[in-house]
């Protein structure tokens, strides 16, 4: 969902996605320590949290939408699925040509120098 070159509005929403889930987690962890206290309002608390929890909920859902929407898509000719960075593959290739032609010219260069000996 998320392969490709990622932008600054991904990494925004990811910002807003953990921060969002942070509270989130601090609100659950209140209510798992309430139920052990006999003396604090379960249902008090949540009167008071759930206006946070829903926000929470809402910034996670906004958060993954910008993750989603922040990252651009690569072009498919450049890259195949084995190579995730785009522009390796043909570099390589070059370079390998040119220690092929590289190989191809020493060849030619000791079968001109054993000639000449001769």
């Amino acid at each position: 969902m998320f392969n490709g070159n990622k932008q600054s509005l991904f990494w925004i929403g990811l910002i807003i996605l953990a921060f969002a889930s942070l509270i989130l987690f601090a609100i659950l962890w209140q209510y798992a320590y309430a139920f052990t206290d006999r003396y604090l309002d379960i249902s008090w608390m949540f009167k008071q949290s759930f206006p946070i929890m829903v926000g929470a909920l809402v910034f996670i859902l906004i958060g993954l939408y910008m993750m989603k929407s922040g990252v651009k898509k690569q072009n498919k000719a450049c890259c195949t699925s084995l190579d995730n960075l785009c522009g390796i593959k043909p570099s390589i290739e070059r370079i390998q040509g040119v220690i092929d032609s590289l190989i191809d010219e020493d060849e030619d260069s000791k079968l001109r120098h054993t000639k000449s000996q001769k």
